[in-house]
């Protein structure tokens, strides 16, 4: 069955930070290289925005770096 890809954010850093959320923290490093490949800046943006969420970042502040309706 194909993915439905009309749900998918236009910014690549969100759609692997979605995925990235039901990764186990202990193999976050290794997926998000593997997925992000040379790309250093969206393993970068990927990283940062997973940090946010797990720091208990408010949403609006959250909201301030990405658009919360491509996340969620």
């Amino acid at each position: 069955m194909d993915r439905d890809r009309s749900r998918e954010p236009s910014d690549p850093a969100l759609g692997l930070f979605e995925e990235a959320l039901g990764i186990a923290e202990e193999d976050r490093d290794a997926w998000i290289d593997a997925h992000c490949g040379a790309d250093r800046a969206l393993a970068t943006r990927v990283r940062r925005l997973l940090a946010r969420a797990a720091s208990g970042t408010d949403l609006p502040a959250l909201a301030d770096v990405v658009d919360l309706a491509e996340v969620f």
